[in-house]
This record gives C-alpha cells, sequence and structure tokens, in this order.
C-alpha cells in the first residue's frame, strides 16, 4: 500500500517536515514520485518511523547511529542484536539528566565559557554525545565539563595540561579495535554484534579499573615514602 505524506502524517502523528527530514537523512526511503507535486511513500514507513522516535526519544542516539542501525536492518541484521550492541557503545554510563542540550543550554548549565568550549572540542577533549546535532550535549558531557571548570578556576589548570587523556586515549581505542577485528574474524554477522557488544562493556570496565587500580599503586608508594 502506498501512502500520500498527509496520509503518513496522520497515521504516524508525525509532522510532514519531520517526514521529510528523516528522508533527507537517510532515516526513511525516499518516495515515488508520480509528477512533480505528488510522491507516494511506502506503508513500511510507519514501522520505520515508530523505530526512529523510539529510538531517538527513548534511547537518546543520535541520528547518525540510528542511520547506520537502519542501514543494517536493511542488510539483514537482527534489531535486537543492533540495540545490545549500541546500548553497550552509547548508552550513558552514569544516570541523570537524559535531556540533550543545545550549546547554549550547555554553557548554562556548565560555566564553561564559549572560547574554552570551542578549545575543548577542538583538542578533542570534550567530545559531544551527538556531534553535530542540534543539541549535542548530554549530562556526560556536561558532568565532564564542571570538572574541567573546577580544574581552571581553582587550580589555574589550561585545556593543555589535560592534552595526555586523549593522546594516550587514541592509543588505547586503536589497539582495542585492532583486538576486535582480531577476535571477530570469521565469525557470522550476529556472532560478531554480540561479541562486540560484550567486548565494549569489557573495555569499560577494564579502562576504568586498570586506570584506578594504577593510580592507587603509585599513590600507594608515595605515601609509603613519606613515612
Amino acid at each position: 500500500m502506498s501512502l500520500k505524506i498527509s496520509e503518513l502524517e496522520k497515521i504516524t502523528g508525525v509532522p510532514q517536515s519531520t517526514i521529510r527530514y528523516y528522508v533527507k537523512e537517510g532515516l526513511l526511503p525516499k518516495p515515488e514520485k508520480v509528477n512533480k507535486s505528488m510522491s507516494y511513500y511506502d506503508e513500511s514507513c510507519i514501522d520505520r518511523i515508530a523505530l526512529v522516535i523510539e529510538l531517538k526519544e527513548k534511547k537518546y542516539y543520535p541520528l547518525s547511529v540510528i542511520r547506520s542501525i537502519i542501514k543494517s536492518i536493511d542488510n539483514g541484521a537482527n534489531l535486537n542484536g543492533l540495540i545490545s550492541l549500541r546500548d553497550a557503545i552509547f548508552s550513558p554510563k552514569a544516570h541523570g539528566e537524559p535531556e540533550l542540550m543545545d550549546r547554549d543550554e550547555f554553557i548554562k548549565a556548565s560555566g564553561m565559557d564559549k572560547e574554552l568550549l570551542k578549545r575543548a572540542e577542538a583538542m578533542n577533549i570534550l567530545i559531544p554525545y551527538n556531534k553535530g546535532g542540534k543539541k549535542p550535549y548530554n549530562h556526560e558531557d556536561l558532568n565532564f565539563a564542571r570538572h574541567i571548570v573546577w580544574g581552571f578556576k581553582e587550580l589555574k589548570m589550561d585545556i593543555n595540561d589535560v592534552r595526555f587523556y586523549i593522546d594516550h586515549g587514541e592509543k588505547i581505542v586503536e589497539e582495542e579495535i585492532k583486538l576486535r577485528k582480531r577476535v571477530v574474524s570469521g565469525k557470522s554477522r550476529d556472532e560478531n554484534i554480540r561479541i562486540t557488544a560484550r567486548m565494549s562493556e569489557m573495555a569499560d570496565e577494564l579502562r576504568s579499573y586498570i586506570l584506578r587500580r594504577l593510580f592507587q599503586s603509585r599513590v600507594k608508594k608515595m605515601l609509603e615514602k613519606t613515612k
């Protein structure tokens, strides 16, 4: 069954402007043009729009992530497996304010001035959750920014003082990706997705645990020397 955009709007409750935007972003298939003023959408767009809304409003996935999920589904991948994988990689690790923020809202909430925010993003010290979106920042970005602002105000730090996190972090991520490629080599698509999701969760724990323990061990040695 083919639908006019007005019919699709009525069924889904999504404005025509948003439907056209989803088409433009590759989230919906292009409608079949009958003439210059008339196009018809496939009825599969009803379920597709529902999926986009769920992933966007309940999972808070960036559009780029939603687009990749849809592309994988079109290529035969399992939706539940894809969501498990994306949850492992993109879901915020701390509970807090789930709403995304635009730049002005973020600056007001974090106390970070425009120049510092610009420098932090340019150096990849701060990487917005929904980079490129109208509302790029989530509560993880906000919590991080507040720590940076405190360090700058109270400790007189400079943005370059924390550059080493990025330099070493990029090397760690590169090695993690190499390890994943080796582990999933020769596996089926579903196995690849399952293993990658589990490895992502494992990597989160490893990073946090190892760095914390290394730091604790170093401090213990320093304290022992002062006795």
